[in-house]
C-alpha cells in the first residue's frame, strides 16, 4: 500500500516523525477501512512508542485521534474519551488550534453517543466557536451534522434539529466533505422517519449511503 511505501522510505531515512505518520495512517487505514483491528493496534503501538522516544507531539495528537476513531467504532466509549481528552491538551498546550479543534469536535460526538449530552452541547459550543475563530468548515459542518442536531432532537425541537443538520449536509455538499454529509444525513433521515415523512427519510439515508461510500467507512455505510 502507499502507507507501506512510505514507511519503508521512512526507515531508510531514518526519518522517525515520518515513521510516526505511516503507521498511524496505516493503522487507520487498516482498523478503520480493512477491519484487521489487532494489526492496526499493533501498529499504533509501535507508533506511541517512536512518537514519544522521539518526541513527535504532532504525531502524537494523530495517534491519539487514530485510537479515538477505532475505539468508538468499537464501542469502548471510555477509552475513545482518554485519547481525545490526551490529543486536546497536547493541542492546547503545543497551540495547534486545528488540533484541539479535531479533539473537541469528537469530545462532543463520543460524549453524544454516551447520552452525556449536557456535557456534549458544552464541548460543541466551544468547538463551534474555534471552528468560527479559525475558519475550519469541515469540523463546524461536522459539529453542526451531529452533536448540535442531536441536542435538539433531545430537546424535543425537532425543527431546530432539521435546521442544523441540514445546513451541515449543504456546507458539508460544497465543501466536499463527505463525513459529516453522512452525519447530517443519518439524524434527517432519523427524524423526517420519526416524523411520519417515509419518503423524505428514505431521501436522506440514500444520500447518507452514498457519502458513507465516499468516505470510505463501510460501518457508516451499515447504520442506514
Amino acid at each position: 500500500t502507499v502507507y507501506d511505501q512510505m514507511l519503508e522510505f521512512a526507515r531508510k531515512r531514518n526519518d522517525r516523525p515520518m515513521e510516526v505518520s505511516a503507521l498511524n495512517k496505516s493503522g487507520f487505514a487498516i482498523g478503520l477501512r480493512m477491519g484487521q483491528l489487532p494489526e492496526a493496534e499493533r501498529r499504533l503501538a509501535v507508533a506511541e512508542k517512536l512518537a514519544r522516544e522521539c518526541q513527535d507531539y504532532p504525531g502524537l495528537i494523530e495517534l491519539h485521534m487514530t485510537h479515538c476513531f477505532i475505539n468508538v467504532t468499537t464501542g469502548r466509549f471510555s477509552t475513545a474519551m482518554d485519547h481525545l481528552s490526551q490529543s486536546a491538551q497536547l493541542g492546547r498546550d503545543l497551540g495547534i488550534g486545528p488540533a484541539r479543534l479535531i479533539a473537541l469536535t469528537h469530545i462532543s460526538t463520543t460524549l453524544t453517543l454516551m447520552r452525556r449530552f449536557d456535557d456534549a452541547w458544552a464541548t460543541a459550543q466551544e468547538a463551534r466557536q474555534l471552528a468560527i475563530d479559525i475558519g475550519h468548515r469541515e469540523h463546524l459542518a461536522e459539529l453542526m451534522a451531529f452533536p448540535i442536531a442531536m441536542h435538539h432532537v433531545r430537546e424535543g425541537d425537532l425543527d431546530a434539529a432539521v435546521r442544523s443538520a441540514g445546513d451541515a449536509a449543504s456546507l458539508a455538499s460544497t465543501i466536499r466533505a463527505a463525513s459529516p454529509e453522512a452525519d447530517a444525513s443519518l439524524v434527517l433521515g432519523m427524524v423526517h422517519q420519526a416524523r411520519g415523512e417515509y419518503e423524505d427519510a428514505i431521501a436522506w439515508h440514500k444520500r447518507g449511503i452514498e457519502a458513507a461510500k465516499m468516505a470510505g467507512f463501510p460501518f457508516v455505510e451499515a447504520v442506514f
